[in-house]
């Protein structure tokens, strides 16, 4: 169903992150990692660079000075603010392929593969605490108990009592 799903609309990022789930869990492991490339390829081609972004932000802040003004502006923004928030949300499908990238490095004991791909998540600056987690529960793996303790330091910062990050930390 998620096959057919996908192949209507490519866009809609998250019917390809749960096939990919369902390879993985199933041991599809060629249909995954053949979905896991093109996904990397079309979702990278959906995110906006750095410059377009910045032209967007500016544009939306202009055209709400002129909301103010002229309310008619409304759909221009609402527009601006879609195309906004899709880019964020396709940035955050690609960290979940890398994620779903390093289970299968996992699940195939190839942990100079994981070490790379986290190279990779953490080059993208994104902060959150799930992926703080995520990192931090990584890095215990690999037995990188030095960055294990910083993720999860990052962690405390957005959660001073999070129960999981303290374990972690023990």
């Amino acid at each position: 169903e998620f096959e057919e799903l996908r192949k209507r609309n490519p866009e809609e990022v998250r019917h390809s992150l749960y096939l990919l789930n369902c390879y993985l869990e199933s041991g599809r492991f060629e249909d995954f990692k053949n979905l896991l490339e093109t996904c990397f390829k079309e979702f990278q081609s959906y995110l906006l660079s750095e410059d377009e972004l910045k032209k967007v932000r500016e544009e939306q802040e202009e055209i709400r000075k002129q909301y103010a003004e002229d309310p008619k502006k409304e759909e221009e923004l609402k527009q601006l603010h879609n195309k906004i928030k899709k880019n964020d949300t396709v940035k955050h499908a690609v960290i979940q392929l890398n994620f779903l990238e390093i289970d299968l490095y996992i699940i195939q004991d190839e942990l100079d593969k994981v070490k790379d791909a986290l190279k990779t998540v953490e080059q993208m600056k994104l902060t959150g605490s799930s992926l703080s987690f995520r990192i931090g529960n990584l890095y215990l793996k690999l037995k990188e108990f030095e960055k294990a303790e910083d993720s999860f330091k990052t962690l405390l910062r957005f959660d001073p009592e999070d129960h999981i990050a303290h374990d972690g930390l023990a």
